[in-house]
């Protein structure tokens, strides 16, 4: 999808134009791809985009990749804000692993302003949300992440 979302935004389309149903998930691997590519601006943009062009159930998801680049770019105000909003909608709308994302961010924003054991409360649900997501990974990490925060807490 990502060369396909790469292809879709060379064709001289434009993050701001009105796009077709498709828009929304064309924006969001835009954004990824412009973030592994070390733009955080130009993946901040498609980020937004992305999320003020869904309305439905992945809203959330999209969220929290702005987040994230808020985090990225030191906005931690931003991306706090952005992140909570993320997290209720991924559980309203029972996205687990996308929750677990959410709580993996929000404990990262905690933990770069010097609160590490409230990042620790906030980071400990995330490896059980990720239980049913098969994302041996992103488990790995949690739990790498927790402790180290344990670490430098106490």
């Amino acid at each position: 999808m990502q060369k396909a979302a790469l292809g879709y935004g060379q064709q001289g389309s434009s993050p701001s134009d009105p796009l077709a149903p498709l828009y929304p998930e064309v924006a969001f691997e835009m954004a990824q791809v412009q973030l592994l590519s070390g733009d955080l601006n130009a993946s901040s943009e498609w980020a937004s985009n992305a999320v003020a062009a869904d309305t439905g159930s992945q809203r959330g998801m999209r969220i929290n990749l702005l987040a994230r680049i808020l985090f990225l770019k030191g906005k931690l105000t931003e991306a706090e804000i952005k992140v909570r909003e993320a997290l209720l909608l991924n559980r309203e709308n029972g996205l687990r692993g996308e929750e677990a994302n959410s709580l993996r961010t929000l404990g990262d924003i905690q933990s770069a302003g010097k609160a590490p054991r409230r990042s620790c409360r906030i980071l400990q649900p995330s490896p059980r949300n990720r239980q049913n997501s098969w994302q041996d990974r992103k488990i790995a990490a949690d739990l790498r992440a927790l402790a180290a925060l344990a670490l430098f807490a106490w």
